[in-house]
């Protein structure tokens, strides 16, 4: 793993890594943090390219970096309580790597001016700062021996060179550019339904009927939840808003809560749809996305 592997492709080592030692008797509990880490990463990565940001471009590693450099920065004066730790280093820099994945998300989002100036302008000048302290302060405190923790030497390394200060000779500071004004746009209105959930009513059903089509199949013919794998849900609801049949809503508690009316028997916990799951990706997202698409062509053949 190096530098010119790219952001993702670190990430997924990391992940891949931590899984082998999950399996292995060297696994310690600090793994599952960070395994949550970049499973979190993972998906942000998705999301980012969703959205328009490609994660292996080499302009977007560009972003990354740069960006990542004003984040440590910005707070270098603030970390006097960071011990020398080698998990504790590794997790810090994914904290980073995941505020500035969401900001880019974030900017992409909105439409916005997505210049690197502009992206290292928002995330120099991000409110999050506070919050990103507090909770390296919270793990801080977890770090009592260096010899209770596992070994990621060699991680730290490949961390710290995608880390490293990009010195910048003979620029001088650019005032961003005046945004122009445009009207607020309304606020999305709150669905109270399952149905609202969606851009087109009439694909309501044959959306869910997926659900009885994939092998196993995760509900019955009454529409009972007889699944075992909860992460195939959130695949499914993140297919059909990657093709444009769901609507986009950052608060998952509203799937968590209106997906119970068609789906009975069935709860899930509202995290379940911000972590990356493995499971249900590898063994299920190619057959759902398949299905979608028929779907999605049928629509359009109308």
């Amino acid at each position: 793993m190096n530098t010119s592997k790219g952001w993702y492709n670190t990430v997924l080592q990391i992940n891949n890594e931590l899984e082998s030692r999950a399996k292995s008797d060297h696994k310690h509990p600090l793994d599952l943090l960070l395994m949550e880490q970049t499973n979190t990463l993972i998906q942000l990565f998705n999301d980012c390219e969703f959205v328009g940001f490609s994660k292996t471009d080499p302009e977007a590693e560009t972003i990354v970096s740069n960006a990542l450099v004003n984040v440590q920065n910005s707070l270098s004066d603030k970390m006097d309580f960071v011990p020398e730790n080698p998990f504790f280093n590794l997790y810090l820099g994914l904290l980073y790597l995941e505020k500035v994945l969401q900001l880019i998300k974030q900017e992409y989002e909105s439409n916005l001016n997505t210049t690197l100036e502009h992206l290292e302008s928002i995330i120099y000048n991000s409110n999050d700062y506070q919050n990103l302290v507090e909770v390296s302060r919270s793990i801080g405190r977890r770090i009592i021996n260096e010899q209770q923790h596992p070994e990621f030497g060699k991680l730290k390394q490949h961390i710290a060179e995608q880390l490293e200060y990009i010195e910048r000779t003979n620029r001088t500071e650019k005032t961003l550019p005046p945004q122009q004004t445009e009207k607020p746009k309304p606020e999305q209105e709150t669905p109270k339904t399952f149905d609202e959930l969606f851009h087109n009513i009439e694909l309501v059903q044959p959306s869910i009927d997926i659900l009885k089509e994939i092998e196993p199949p995760l509900i019955d013919t009454d529409y009972n939840y007889i699944g075992r794998l909860k992460g195939i849900i959130c695949v499914w609801i993140d297919e059909l808003q990657r093709q444009g049949i769901v609507k986009h809503y950052s608060d998952r508690k509203i799937f968590a809560s209106l997906i119970p009316q068609k789906i009975k028997r069935f709860s899930i916990d509202e995290s379940m749809f911000g972590k990356y799951q493995s499971k249900a990706e590898n063994n299920y997202r190619t057959d759902i996305k398949t299905k979608v698409s028929k779907i999605k062509l049928s629509q359009n053949s109308q």
